[in-house]
Formats: structure tokens, sequence, C-alpha cells
């Protein structure tokens, strides 16, 4: 077994908008109250390649210890069709 089997090292997020067109961006954060000091979020961007997908790295907030946790995402509006989570 290798060392890093059971441990988070990257986590991507992937949405698609229900809002038409897409907006540019969506931010999602680590808390519901966006005027907390402590909130951290980050921004996905859509990109006009992959038909406004909305695609972004999950960096301002702590990874979980192992890939069978718990996560808690709040985004900046509601409107998504889909939202995927890849664990890495």
């Amino acid at each position: 077994m290798l060392a890093h089997q059971n441990t988070v090292v990257r986590i991507d997020l992937f949405a698609r908008s229900a809002d038409d067109p897409a907006p540019a961006t969506l931010t999602v954060a680590d808390r519901s109250d966006k005027t907390d000091a402590g909130t951290r979020g980050d921004v996905l961007k859509k990109i006009s390649s992959l038909n406004d997908l909305l695609v972004g790295r999950w960096t301002h907030s702590s990874l979980p210890a192992q890939p069978a946790s718990e996560l808690k995402f709040y985004f900046e509006h509601a409107y998504l069709s889909e939202f995927w989570i890849a664990v890495n």
C-alpha cells in the first residue's frame, strides 16, 4: 500500500450553471456567512471550450484528512444543474 492512498492531496470542483448564459465565475466557500472573516472560498471559472463548465480547485480551505469525509460547500448562488467533486 502506498502511503498517500488514504490522504487527500487535491480537490477539483466542476459545476454546470442552470443560468443561460452561464456566469463567468462562481464563488464556492467553506461557510455560508460571507461577512465572517474566517470564511474561505475559491472561484470557479467558466471554460468555454468545455461547453461553459465552471472549473476550479479547492485551495482556500483545509483538505479533509481522508477521502471518505464530509465536505460542505456554500455557493454564491444555487442556480446549478450539476456539480462534481474530483478527489485525488
